[in-house]
């Protein structure tokens, strides 16, 4: 392994090195636009890259030969636009960056030639590279994010033993509490819920080594919600009465440290909460309605809160208003209240955000066609699918095929928008 590239060695394309000791940003650039896919299923051009970045083709050129115009802002937007690792392509400072990369050329030679010196992971560099993640999952979906978060999560485990310091090991416990929420929401959205559930316990486990409530809170709110996911997309009842009876569990716990938390993350428990009671319910009109008045204090809340941070490096939800209005939307679905919730998913506009738009076109399908307008419906569900495949959300992806068997058995079934729908559910 002597003498490879760092980044080879971890998984990484064989780029050219440049002066600061990274890949080259140009052929990075360029590998990645090139792996990015548009609806048509062909690759991003230099002409695609140039108009959203609003430059000349020329200038996109010197970019990806030449390595010229890489600001540190530019390179956090395409870090996100083409799902490219903040290791390899410097998306932190100067001084991080060198840190990082001593990091790295030191761990390679420890597993080289195993020699028992420890490591020193940079916790502001950990924080930049979750965060960068949490925002590219967020906004894209994460299934290009598992490895790199897979070797923070080794690498903050394999250190923690060998850390005194009570503070850097709190610091160390809150990293990996992050990492394991986010592995597990991005299984969740992969549909591999028995790998998601093992990473989000991990993360309680570990939140109840530390001092104080918040880190618990969150870790109980994201394993909540993987089970209440998981319950929209079961068939069998019985299963999914089990996987609502495992969420409440945890929005219960979480909920009753609610004095000690604060609005940003209280919004989310009492969002996913006020879903899984209202699945609950089974039709009672009072315990029904007292669930969706803790939706709407959740609301509530999002929109009095817009000043506070809606994301931690912790794994907390990001909280927005429109995001309240999705889960509101998706539950008066379930209560069979399709006007109500075609109200509520309206009040979501597009926005830049791949997987909210898709969500919310994948909702109001439902809410269509549980209304019995079956054209719109279809057309809903034919606009969002290409995304959904894109951001690689197979948790809501399994809501599709759901839509198509209820209009094949409908009058509809002959219409050309079944049809397409059909075709582009099958695999090419």
């Amino acid at each position: 392994m002597e003498g490879r590239k760092w980044w080879v060695v971890m998984g990484y394309p064989e780029f050219d090195e440049g002066p600061d000791g990274f890949p080259r940003p140009g052929q990075v650039t360029k590998h990645y636009r090139y792996l990015k896919k548009k609806d048509n299923g062909t690759p991003w051009t230099q002409a695609d890259l140039a108009y959203v970045l609003g430059v000349s083709e020329q200038e996109v050129r010197n970019m990806e030969n030449r390595d010229r115009g890489f600001s540190l802002e530019r390179r956090r937007f395409l870090a996100n636009l083409f799902s490219i690792s903040p290791i390899i392509y410097g998306v932190v400072t100067r001084e991080l960056a060198e840190q990082w990369l001593e990091q790295q050329q030191s761990i390679i030679q420890r597993a080289t030639i195993r020699t028992p010196k420890k490591i020193t992971v940079d916790i502001t560099c950990s924080r930049e590279a979750l965060y960068q993640y949490q925002e590219s999952n967020y906004a894209q979906g994460g299934q290009t994010l598992i490895q790199d978060v897979s070797r923070w999560i080794t690498l903050l485990s394999q250190e923690l033993p060998d850390v005194s310091d009570e503070k850097q090991k709190i610091e160390r416990y809150e990293l990996l509490i992050g990492y394991h929420c986010l592995m597990a929401t991005i299984l969740r959205d992969l549909q591999h819920i028995d790998q998601a559930i093992p990473s989000a316990n991990k993360a309680v486990e570990l939140a109840e080594y530390i001092p104080h409530n918040l880190c618990y809170a969150i870790a109980l709110c994201r394993r909540g919600k993987i089970w209440l996911d998981q319950a929209n997309v079961l068939d069998d009842s019985l299963a999914i009465h089990a996987a609502l009876q495992a969420a409440a569990h945890d929005f219960q716990l979480a909920y009753a440290l609610k004095e000690k938390l604060p609005q940003s993350v209280l919004s989310p428990i009492l969002l996913n909460g006020g879903h899984t009671q209202a699945r609950l319910a089974n039709g009672n009109k009072q315990r029904t309605q007292q669930a969706l008045n803790m939706m709407d204090q959740a609301i509530t809340m999002a929109r009095n809160n817009k000043a506070e941070a809606p994301f931690n490096v912790n794994g907390i939800f990001k909280i927005e208003v429109e995001r309240c209005h999705l889960d509101k939307g998706d539950v008066l679905i379930a209560l069979g209240r399709p006007k109500d919730a075609i109200d509520e998913l309206s009040l979501i506009a597009d926005s830049p955000n791949k997987r909210r738009n898709a969500y919310r076109d994948v909702y109001l399908a439902q809410a269509y066609l549980q209304k019995g307008d079956l054209d719109h419906a279809a057309r809903l569900a034919i606009s969002a699918l290409p995304l959904i495949k894109e951001i690689h959300a197979v948790i809501c992806l399994a809501r599709i095929p759901a839509i198509y068997k209820q209009l094949q058995k409908s009058p509809f079934k002959n219409n050309p928008e079944v049809a397409r729908l059909d075709y582009l559910l099958r695999p090419h």
